[in-house]
Parts: C-alpha cells; sequence; structure tokens
C-alpha cells in the first residue's frame, strides 16, 4: 500500500502551512519585544544594515573585507546577547520555533523521510489519529490497579515498572517486548500506555493487530506461501521502518505457512534494523514455541522481554460491578 500523490502533497502543504506558522508567530514575538525594548530592534537593524552594507561594498570602491565584516557582526551579537540577558528574555524567544526541531518542519533530514514524516504517513493511511483519541483514557495516568489482587498486582506492578523503563530508554537501548497472558486482564491497556509514551517523544507507531497485520501483507500480492523482503519493503515499509511497532492478539491470526513466514520475516527484520517491537498474546509462552517455527521462537525468546501476566478478566469485572 503505496502512499498516494495526494496524500504525499496533503502531507507537504501541512509541513508548508507550519513553516509559515512558525514564522508568524516569530514575528508576532519579535514585534513585542521590539515594543517593550527598541534598543533591541536598533540592534537588528544595525545587523540588517551592516550586511547590506558589506554586500554593496563588492561594486564600490570602499570595500569592506571578510574579516572586517565578521568582527562587525561579532561585536553587534555580542551587545545584544548582553542586552537580552539584561532585559530577561530567553535569545529563542528571537528564533524560529519548531514543531519537529530534527527537520525543522520541512519533513526531510539530509533526503531521507524525518520520523515526524513517517507518522504522518501512518496516520494518513492507518487513521492512526484514532488510536491517538483511545490514548486519552489509556496511559498510564489513568492505570489503576484496583481489579487485581495481592499476586496478580506484584506481576503487574513489575511489568509496569518494566514497560515504563522501557519507554524511558527507548532513545538509547534497543529492546523488545512479549506481553503474555489471558483475556482482559490489561495487555491491551499496558500497550496503549506505552504508544502514548512513545508518540509522546516524537516517534512513529504502528498499532496493528495480528490478523490486520498478515491481512495487510497477504492482500499487497505476494506469490507462493512465502513473503519476501524486498516485497513488504516497498508496499508497506512502515512495518520496518516505524519506531515501534506494535503487534496486538499475536495467535488469533489463521495459522498457515505464510502467517508463520510472515511472522518471522516481520520480527527478524526489525531485529537487524534495531527497530523495536511490542506484542501481545494470549497465548502462554509453551504455547508460542509449538505454535511457532523454531527459527521464530528463537528470536522472541532471544531478543525480547517476556512479561507473563496474570488475573482475571477486567473487562467482565467492570460490566459486574467489581464483583
Amino acid at each position: 500500500m503505496n502512499l498516494s500523490a495526494a496524500h504525499y502533497d496533503s502531507i507537504m502543504r501541512e509541513y508548508d502551512n507550519q513553516r509559515l506558522e512558525n514564522m508568524h508567530a516569530l514575528n508576532e514575538r519579535t514585534q513585542k519585544v521590539y515594543d517593550r525594548f527598541p534598543e533591541i530592534r536598533q540592534i537588528d537593524e544595525q545587523i540588517s544594515d551592516l550586511a547590506k552594507a558589506y554586500a554593496s561594498s563588492f561594486t564600490s570602491e570602499g570595500h569592506m573585507s571578510f574579516e572586517e565584516y565578521k568582527d562587525k557582526l561579532s561585536d553587534l551579537r555580542m551587545e545584544k546577547e548582553a542586552l537580552l540577558k539584561c532585559c530577561r528574555i530567553a535569545p529563542e524567544t528571537l528564533a524560529l520555533q519548531y514543531r519537529c526541531p530534527d527537520c525543522q518542519d520541512t519533513g526531510y533530514i539530509d533526503n531521507e523521510k524525518c520520523h515526524c514524516f513517517r507518522q504522518r504517513i501512518i496516520d494518513e493511511m492507518y487513521q492512526q489519529s484514532n488510536l491517538r483519541e483511545i490514548l486519552k483514557a489509556e496511559n498510564f495516568s489513568t492505570l489503576s490497579y484496583e481489579y487485581y489482587d495481592k499476586e496478580n498486582l506484584e506481576k503487574m506492578q513489575v511489568a509496569i515498572e518494566t514497560c515504563k523503563k522501557f519507554t524511558e530508554n527507548f532513545d538509547k537501548t534497543f529492546e523488545n517486548i512479549l506481553l503474555c497472558g489471558t483475556v482482559g486482564i490489561g495487555k491491551t491497556f499496558l500497550s496503549n500506555c506505552i504508544a502514548k509514551e512513545i508518540l509522546d517523544q516524537g516517534h512513529s507507531v504502528l498499532y496493528l493487530s495480528a490478523f490486520q497485520l498478515f491481512d495487510l501483507m497477504a492482500k499487497n500480492s505476494f506469490s507462493g506461501n512465502t513473503p519476501k523482503e524486498d516485497s513488504v519493503a516497498k508496499q508497506y515499509p512502515h512495518i520496518f521502518e516505524s519506531d515501534l511497532l506494535i503487534i496486538d492478539d499475536l495467535g488469533t491470526e489463521l495459522a498457515n505457512s505464510f502467517t508463520m513466514a510472515g511472522f518471522f520475516l516481520v520480527i527478524n527484520e526489525r531485529i537487524l534494523r534495531k527497530k523495536s517491537t511490542l506484542i501481545s498474546t494470549n497465548l502462554s509462552p509453551e504455547e508460542i514455541l509449538t505454535t511457532y517455527t523454531e527459527r521464530t521462537a528463537s528470536r522472541i525468546i532471544s531478543n525480547y522481554t517476556m512479561l507473563k501476566l496474570s488475573g482475571s478478566d477486567i473487562r467482565l469485572k467492570k460490566k459486574l460491578g467489581g464483583f
């Protein structure tokens, strides 16, 4: 599923509009500073006049050397810096501020799509904005322990601390998580907690159920029973490129040779690229070993932190009023 030209143009217009907003905001901040401190305006005007004088000097007899221009500019900047400090104005007040400082709201870094661009593609194509609405209600700040008894509470607390460290160290270390446990004990909620933290850090997150993942791969015209890496990367690159891939409800998909091969391809390629993956499943660790291939099980055991949750169905408890 490739990004259409219309969607690409739409995203690029968003970046254009964002840069215009950045410039408008800067002009407003600058005017307020000028109104309160006219002397700062005067220094900026002197800096502008100096640049014009240096440029025009190339066509006149009294040519200003680059060294002379650089020294005068340095003096003016030092004077301005001291004045800003005296007026208690942060230097960034008079500088452009960006929604994404990494690409400066252009969408690209060295001709490569920025992480914010990749997330916008995901939002456009797979309506991740719906996920953002869910995350307003399901995140670490809204998490409750009231439906867990003592033994299961301790397991959940350990799992939550592990997941929090995963989000805190996301930029520093490459990690993957496997959440195991029966239906309704909080795996999806915990996945959403992690998704919100990673999104808030400015990373791209792709959230798919196991059924959606394999259905997308199957619909993209792969021949035979073995999906090819280059085909997947071309048709659906975000499976490999997203900073975090969340695969929910692993084990609910139809198990066949295609899904077995596809699952190995996804987790193996993301490990090679050092792109983190979070998998939630109702299967026990033992069932994972017997359901999927030995190669797949080996990759998971070697590269994933396994968190086994337990307890009764929280959703059912809520419906029954806690009884």
